[in-house]
């Protein structure tokens, strides 16, 4: 039985992209690059998913790469 890989990845590392295809390929398993929210130019409240309340779960607002 084969499954299915998912790989999240952020468009501006292309080159982990690679990485990870050439490693893929060479065990001949069937995946599929899935491209990452990246938080890093942005601030939580910028998500409309972005759920305040985490802060009485985590004891902390969580920062923006976190939400991402």
């Amino acid at each position: 039985m084969k499954i299915q890989i998912y790989i999240l990845n952020l468009a501006r590392s292309a080159h982990r992209r690679t990485h990870m295809q050439n490693q893929l390929k060479a065990c001949d398993v069937p995946y599929v690059f899935i491209e990452a929210v990246d938080g890093k130019s942005k601030q939580a409240v910028d998500f409309n998913a972005y759920n305040p309340r985490t802060l009485d779960i985590t004891g902390k607002a969580l920062k923006a790469t976190e939400v991402g």
